[in-house]
């Protein structure tokens, strides 16, 4: 004969592991979204680096540098910097690069003069947001592109799929009592005496 004790103590082991999975699930889901979402922009940025690369003016001239970067930041929404191998900006589309310190140690610049490529997410003190950047290596010109794309709408796309999780998250245990309602019923069923059964 299956006890209430019995039964409870079934309907709690069901509902923890329910809701551990849940958990589990949703962080894994953040990671591999948040993975996803930013390979997608890295992979976007780099074309359109090429792209400005294609059309970049040969002059060292800052105002026409600049002038060129803040009309692509026009077209796209992204911030463009232009930067020599020695780390001095000599085009910046968001204020003067005459004004703008050197980005010799920015990691994705080290990794550009590296491996021709170079890509880094962290906080813009500039624009005071999140940005993911990457950085062309021009060898021929000598010069560096950088894309920065800010992450806020990422951001804002990724909380909204994490609501959704942590709203599955609050409604397991529901999901719960179901389960363990049928899984218990079964298991009755499967006590009772034969004969009883077939009265039912």
């Amino acid at each position: 004969m299956v006890t209430f004790e019995r039964i409870w103590k079934q309907f709690f082991i069901y509902s923890i592991l329910l809701i551990a999975l849940m958990t589990i699930a949703g962080f894994l889901s953040q990671w591999e979204l948040e993975e996803r979402l930013q390979g997608h922009l890295q992979k976007d940025a780099l074309v359109f680096a090429k792209v400005v690369a294609k059309a970049l003016p040969d002059s060292e001239s800052p105002d026409l540098l600049d002038s060129f970067c803040r009309d692509y930041q026009e077209a796209s929404g992204y911030r463009i910097t232009i930067i020599d191998k020695d780390g001095r900006v000599i085009g910046e589309s968001d204020k003067a690069s005459v004004v703008t310190g050197a980005h010799l140690d920015r990691p994705e610049i080290q990794e550009a003069l590296r491996t021709g490529v170079g890509t880094s997410s962290r906080y813009s003190d500039t624009l005071e947001v999140e940005m993911l950047y990457t950085a062309l290596l021009l060898q021929e010109e000598g010069r560096i592109v950088r894309i920065a794309i800010p992450m806020d709408e990422v951001m804002a796309f990724q909380n909204e799929v994490m609501i959704f999780f942590a709203l599955a998250l609050y409604l397991s245990p529901v999901m719960a009592i179901l389960v363990a309602f049928f899984c218990m019923r079964h298991s009755i069923r499967e006590q009772q005496p034969h004969s009883q059964r077939l009265r039912s």
